[in-house]
């Protein structure tokens, strides 16, 4: 399964760079081993520049999590407790190694192909084969 993620400019570079390997989340995302997380970088940049493999998903209590993985989610603790803002429970998404698309694809024209295209709170999935070929031509 292909999806989007909305995250923040500062955690995209991160993920980038590697400093960051985990994605964190509030929400128990559906997703399996092998999927493809395409990474919307939110304004001002706002495109797609980033996809990365989905190693694993692990839900765990928030200290449990930020005890055993801190170091590869990339976030500060002051950062990961005004993210999870007060949630007992997280979710940690796992990256394989990330690649930044040659060409990132810019909201206009992700919302050229997808009339109404909103970038996603949480996640998207793409469904749309369109959207799906200019993101795996943009890699």
């Amino acid at each position: 399964m292909d999806i989007i993620i909305s995250i923040r400019p500062d955690y995209v570079f991160r993920i980038a760079s590697g400093a960051k390997q985990i994605e964190i989340r509030t929400r128990r995302p559906q997703l399996d081993p092998g999927d493809v997380m395409w990474v919307y970088e939110t304004l001002p940049t706002g495109s797609i520049s980033l996809r990365a493999e989905v190693i694993r998903v692990l839900t765990m209590d928030s200290e449990s999590a930020w005890r055993e993985h801190r170091k590869a989610m990339g976030v500060s603790r002051r950062e990961f407790m005004s993210y999870i803002n007060g949630q007992r429970v997280v979710s940690l998404i796992f990256l394989g190694e990330p690649t930044r698309l040659r060409a990132p694809v810019h909201l206009d024209v992700l919302r050229r192909i997808c009339d109404g295209f909103m970038p996603p709170q949480f996640m998207r999935i793409v469904r749309e084969p369109s959207l799906l070929r200019q993101l795996n031509e943009a890699a």
